[in-house]
């Protein structure tokens, strides 16, 4: 959810109040991991969605600042092109039935 709003920000020059959106996803985050954790509330739903989540906050922010032309493009293509690799890796692991940890 708060993936658009800090696109927006970010586009509109608000780069603090960004960074404020970032930092509360990144608790948020940490802290929904932390509860399934501790409560063992671990899904399968969760497992899939938690690490897309992620992916799309820091590949959305990288590209966006990218196009903004406030950080190198090249530098935007090589965490866009990691995270890319890492799906694409663990996708042929789950159709060759090979189990992997998270």
């Amino acid at each position: 959810i708060l993936v658009p709003v800090t696109v927006i920000f970010l586009i509109d020059g608000s780069f603090f109040t960004a960074l404020a959106i970032f930092t509360l996803a990144g608790i948020t985050d940490a802290l929904d991991g932390f509860l399934a954790r501790v409560l063992s509330q671990k899904t399968v739903l969760g497992a899939y969605l938690d690490p897309i989540a992620d992916k799309a906050l820091l590949t959305s922010c990288f590209v966006t600042l990218s196009i903004m032309g406030i950080i190198p493009g090249w530098l935007a293509v090589i965490v866009v092109s990691r995270d890319f690799f890492i799906i694409l890796g663990i996708s042929i692991l789950f159709m060759v039935s090979v189990p992997f940890e998270t």
